[in-house]
Formats: structure tokens, C-alpha cells, sequence
């Protein structure tokens, strides 16, 4: 997802930020019912917690309130945030859903780019991304699963 929100095809970036071990977080930002996406609802959050960060989307977001707990950040290559996204895509496995141009290096690494209607419709964009996969990864395919090896006779 990170790569979703700082893509590296549009001009934005990925950024790697660790906080200090004393950094109070969470994820578990239920409690306003889904209403912190907006305005004000945010500062009354951190607020009323004592939380300095909130995590969210399995880790790849984080809304980080207090800057003081932030102990390192850097920007990360393209290869090396194109690396990762596919060690998600190959964690996650091929039935997560993602948004924006993760989608559309998903379906490449997953061979399904003849159902993403984006790829199929900009052809240049899917060769484009290919490329992409090929030059950081040295493939544009995930690599199949090991199949369980037949039991040896023994003697």
C-alpha cells in the first residue's frame, strides 16, 4: 500500500520511517467508528489516547502524531520499493486485492494482466511496468511454488 500512496511512476516516493521503541502506538482506531478519516476527528484522537502514532492497513500507513518519536526515515529506491511490494504481493498471495499501479504490477506478477481491464486497455503502461519488474527483479513473474517432493524408497 505504500507504494500505492508514493508511487515512483507519478513523481512521489516511498518512505521507511522507524519510531523509537518508547513510542506509544496503535491499531486499533475503531473507537470514534470510523470517523477519524476526517478533519478534526484526528488531533481529538491523538488527544484523548496519548497515542503518538496509529497504524494502519496491516502496517504499510501510518498517521504519525508526535514527530519526536520518529528515530530514522529515508527514502527508498524504486527498486527497492518495487522489491518489497513484491515480497507483499508474494506474502499476501494472489487473491489480495490492491489499488492504483499495485494493482496493475499485481496482476503482472500474479500473469493475470489480461483480466485488468487498465492493462489491457493501455498496453504501453503494462510494458512499461514490466520493464519495471524485469529490471529490479530480474523476472516480472512470481515463481510458482515448490511442489511437495514424492516420498523416497527407503533401503
Amino acid at each position: 500500500m505504500a507504494y500505492e500512496y508514493g508511487m515512483y511512476e507519478t513523481g512521489g516516493c516511498v518512505l521507511e520511517a522507524w519510531l523509537a521503541p518508547i513510542a506509544r502506538w496503535t491499531d486499533r482506531i475503531d473507537s470514534d467508528g470510523g470517523r477519524l478519516s476526517v478533519g478534526e476527528a484526528w488531533d481529538r484522537f491523538f488527544v484523548r489516547s496519548g497515542n503518538d502514532a496509529v497504524r494502519g492497513f496491516g502496517g504499510n500507513v501510518w498517521v504519525v502524531w508526535n514527530p519526536a518519536v520518529l528515530v530514522s526515515m529515508r527514502r527508498l529506491s524504486h527498486g527497492d520499493a518495487i522489491r518489497r511490494m513484491c515480497a507483499a504481493f508474494d506474502e499476501d498471495g494472489p487473491d489480495c486485492g490492491y489499488n492504483g499501479v499495485a494493482s496493475q504490477y499485481a496482476s503482472i506478477w500474479w500473469g493475470c494482466e489480461s483480466q485488468d481491464p487498465n492493462l489491457t486497455r493501455f498496453p504501453e503502461e503494462e510494458r512499461t511496468l514490466r520493464q519495471n519488474l524485469q529490471r529490479f527483479l530480474g523476472r516480472s513473474r512470481s515463481r510458482p511454488a515448490a511442489a511437495p517432493s514424492a516420498p523416497r524408497a527407503g533401503g
